[in-house]
C-alpha cells in the first residue's frame, strides 16, 4: 500500500493486476482520486460501503417481486 504509483506506471500496474476492465476502472478511480485529493468523494464511499449489502438485498428482492428497480426476467 505504501507504493508510489506514477502516471507512466500505470499500465504495468494494470497488466499486473489483471484483465478485468472493472479493477482497471477501479483502479484507475482510487489513482485519480489520490492524485487530486477528492476526500468527499472518499468519504460517500466509506459511508456507502458499510450499507453496501443491504442495497444489493433490497435490490434483489424487488426483483424476485418483480418490482420496478429491476428489469423484468424473461
Amino acid at each position: 500500500m505504501g507504493r508510489v504509483v506514477r502516471t507512466k506506471d500505470l499500465p504495468n500496474v494494470l497488466d499486473n493486476v489483471g484483465s478485468s476492465s472493472l479493477t482497471h476502472v477501479v483502479l484507475l478511480v482510487i489513482v485519480l482520486m489520490l492524485r487530486r485529493g477528492f476526500l468527499l468523494i472518499w468519504t460517500l464511499i466509506f459511508f456507502l460501503v458499510p450499507w453496501w449489502p443491504l442495497i444489493q438485498v433490497s435490490y434483489f428482492e424487488a426483483c424476485i417481486q418483480g418490482l420496478p428497480p429491476c428489469p423484468t426476467s424473461s
